[in-house]
C-alpha cells in the first residue's frame, strides 16, 4: 500500500527546522513511539532535504527558533507525563495572557484570528502552536530526548 504524501508547497515554518526535527526524532526513534505516524511523514515531506544537520554535539548547536517550536509542540502534546502536561499548558496559557495585555492583541479562538484592539482592525493569522519560549523547559526537552537516547 502506497502512502499519503504531506508535502505543502505553502508551509508556514522553515523546512530546515523540519530537517532539524526530523534528524533530532530520527536519532531517538526507538523511543518517540507516542508521536503519531502522520505528523513523521509531514515532517519528513516536507523538510529541507538538501540541509544537513547532525546530532553529535546537540547541547551545544543552536536549533532555529522553528525547531525549538515544533519540539516543544510534539513534547507537550505527545511525549511528556499528563503532569507535565498540565503544567505546560498553564503556562502557555499565561503567556497568552501576558502577551494581550502588552500588545493589547485579544485572540479569538474559535474565529482563529487576532484582532489587534488598537485600532479594531481585523487581520486573519494562521495560528501555530503557542510554544513555551523559557529556556529551562526546551531544555528539559533535549534533555528528555538524550535520556531517551542513553537507554
Amino acid at each position: 500500500m502506497e502512502r499519503i504524501s504531506y508535502y505543502n508547497k505553502n508551509i508556514k515554518v522553515s523546512r530546515k527546522a523540519l530537517t532539524e526535527v526530523y534528524e533530532i526524532l530520527q536519532a531517538y526513534e526507538d523511543d518517540i513511539d507516542e508521536i503519531p505516524e502522520k505528523y513523521m511523514y509531514v515532517i519528513e515531506d516536507n523538510m529541507d532535504k538538501d540541509y544537513i544537520f547532525s546530532t553529535e554535539d546537540l547541547e551545544n548547536i543552536e536549533l532555529l527558533e522553528d525547531t525549538k517550536k515544533i519540539l516543544t509542540y510534539l513534547y507537550t502534546n505527545f511525549l511528556s507525563t499528563p503532569e507535565e502536561r498540565t503544567v505546560l499548558k498553564q503556562i502557555e496559557k499565561i503567556q497568552y495572557e501576558k502577551a494581550q495585555k502588552e500588545n493589547n492583541i485579544s485572540y479569538d479562538v474559535f474565529e482563529k484570528r487576532q484582532i489587534n484592539t488598537n485600532n479594531n482592525q481585523q487581520e486573519n493569522v494562521d495560528l501555530h502552536p503557542t510554544v513555551v519560549e523559557k529556556q529551562n523547559i526546551f531544555t528539559k526537552i533535549i534533555k528528555f530526548i538524550k535520556n531517551l537516547f542513553k537507554r
